[in-house]
Parts: structure tokens; sequence; C-alpha cells
């Protein structure tokens, strides 16, 4: 179950690098790097709070 709930993080990692890559093709390299630490640090902190909550519920079954 916990690797299942990591590949699904890193699928939504991959759209979200897509969408952005599309968003900042116009963009400078810089603005563009910023962007995807920022969207990044924010998911992986959401979905490390979900998987900290979720795993100790899964374990108690």
């Amino acid at each position: 179950m916990k690797y299942f709930i990591i590949a699904v993080m890193f699928a939504i990692l991959a759209a979200f690098s897509e969408a952005l890559a599309d968003l900042f093709t116009g963009y400078g390299h810089f603005t563009v790097v910023v962007c995807f630490l920022a969207v990044y640090g924010v998911l992986i902190k959401m979905v490390y709070e979900i998987l900290t909550a979720a795993i100790p519920k899964e374990l108690e079954r």
C-alpha cells in the first residue's frame, strides 16, 4: 500500500511538471526553476502529511 501511494505521488508530480513546463515555455529558465521548487515543496509537504496520517491506520487493520 505504501509503495502504491508513493507511485501515485510521483505520477502527480510528473503531471504538475508537465503542466508547468507548458505554462512557462515563454519565460526564463530561472523563473521555471523557482516555480518548480515552490510547487514541489508544497506538494511533497502535503503528501508527506497525508502519508504520515494514513500509514498508521493501514497498519492497525
